[in-house]
């Protein structure tokens, strides 16, 4: 678990260096809503069904809905795995249209208990499939993604458990190409698509948060999120013979998030 977390450390170092470095910052606040439940089969096995709205632009406009359903089993006092799939519908206001994504992750948490303070480490591997037609040579339509989370959760209170973590998003396959850039024009000559050999930190995320036990079964969780999304843009035409800019889209992005969880 040490080495990992020093891994994680140095994808947030890289991910702060080169954000200080780009231009083409925003900021805006989000929200998400989210149903789970949460059900029992056997000792260590759950499975689950939930389903989260999420807003932005300052919680004025609608921005997608995930349905996920997902199992994890538990192996032992220190291993936990898990699969998920999601139906993700995210609405296109430039365009108003709704653009279909189906994903499935893997997963691995390792859990340490020391007194009070529950310590854990998420590993997990993402890969997304766009149901929708898009530039291939502006980014990949089968994007494959890890991310990394470590999480400090305090249970010494009865009926609440405040967490606080950190995470890291890499993206492993993004699009890739060689050009010769013009400062005075501002353009791009010898352009050549490459792939999708790109590999870089997509995403930084801190977030608070706490759970609130209501009763046995019922609990509600109350976190904000503090994203920094660094987002590359590659803008070509559609024959893939002309590059037109490469930016990073780096927005802070801060989300309140709210969930009710029913177990049984």
């Amino acid at each position: 678990m040490k080495k990992i977390i020093t891994l994680l450390a140095l994808v947030l170092a890289a991910g702060l260096a080169s954000a200080q470095t780009r231009d083409d910052f925003s900021a805006e606040l989000g929200g998400r809503v989210s149903v789970e439940l949460d059900k029992k089969l056997a000792k260590g096995w759950h499975v689950y069904l939930s389903e989260e709205l999420r807003f932005d632009e300052n919680f004025t406009a609608f921005e997608r809905f995930h349905t996920t359903l997902g199992t994890s089993y538990k192996f032992n006092q220190v291993l936990r795995g898990g699969v998920e799939y999601s139906l993700i519908n995210q609405y296109k206001a430039s365009d108003k249209v709704w653009q279909t994504r189906h994903r499935l992750s893997l997963f691995m948490t390792e859990s340490l208990r020391t007194g009070d303070w529950t310590l854990s480490l998420k590993e997990t591997f993402r890969f997304t499939h766009k149901a929708y037609d898009s530039n291939p040579y502006q980014s990949p339509r089968n994007p494959l993604d890890v991310k990394l989370r470590f999480q400090a959760k305090y249970r010494g209170f009865r009926t609440w458990s405040p967490y606080a973590g950190i995470e890291g998003k890499i993206r492993l396959n993004g699009a890739s190409c060689s050009a010769t850039y013009y400062s005075a024009s501002d353009s791009y000559d010898d352009y050549v698509f490459t792939g999708y050999k790109d590999t870089y930190v997509s995403r930084l995320r801190g977030y608070l948060g706490t759970e609130f036990k209501l009763t046995r079964q019922h609990a509600i969780d109350v976190k904000l999120l503090m994203d920094y999304l660094m987002g590359k843009e590659i803008d070509t035409n559609s024959e893939g013979t002309k590059l037109k800019s490469i930016t990073r889209d780096n927005k802070f992005f801060p989300q309140l998030s709210v969930g009710y969880k029913f177990s049984f």
